[in-house]
């Protein structure tokens, strides 16, 4: 009796979710991970500021990824702080990135201070994930909106590179962090 419960479940559980059976939420985003890194190279840091999801799944991931050192950001970054930032890690042979999805507070600042040099915007990712529904079983794999900021679901990462000179002369011009 008992392995026939056992395969009636098995079966059932089959059933319900072979619909769905190859979604991997994060397997489109192990190719943005490996985007990032090229992007940034070995002798990265790499600032994941506070955005909502993006910081609490990233910060931590793409620095083991990218065999770099990372952090997430705190809330009250400021321009000078990133400049900071910036010219310590130039110390130890490394360039700084700020990783971000959207337009946070501190992008909306951090740009036009004049110490972001170049940008790399990637492809953007349309996270997957089984359709949420509890009143039938799911048979769909949908775009996860609940990660995505685009109109459509989707996350652009934006990967931009401090410019150590500008964040000198940034620092020199309107003084350190807190000042």
């Amino acid at each position: 009796v008992a392995v026939a419960v056992a395969g009636g479940t098995v079966g059932a559980t089959a059933a319900i979710t072979w619909p769905v059976r190859e979604d991997r939420a994060q397997v489109p985003m192990r190719d943005r991970m490996e985007a990032i890194c090229e992007a940034a190279g070995d002798d990265a840091a790499i600032l994941v500021p506070i955005d909502g999801i993006l910081s609490l799944m990233m910060s931590v991931p793409v620095g083991v990824w990218c065999d770099v050192p990372s952090a997430g950001g705190l809330t009250t970054l400021e321009p000078a702080d990133v400049a900071e930032l910036a010219i310590a890690w130039a110390k130890e042979g490394r360039d700084l990135f700020v990783l971000s999805s959207s337009e946070t507070p501190l992008m909306n600042e951090l740009i036009p201070s004049g110490i972001v040099g170049d940008t790399t915007s990637l492809e953007p990712l349309y996270p997957t994930a089984i359709e949420p529904t509890i009143t039938s079983r799911p048979d769909e794999i949908v775009v996860d909106g609940r990660l995505g900021k685009g109109p459509d679901g989707e996350i652009t990462f934006h990967l931009y590179e401090i410019d150590q000179e500008a964040a000198e002369y940034y620092l020199a011009v309107s003084g350190p962090a807190g000042s």
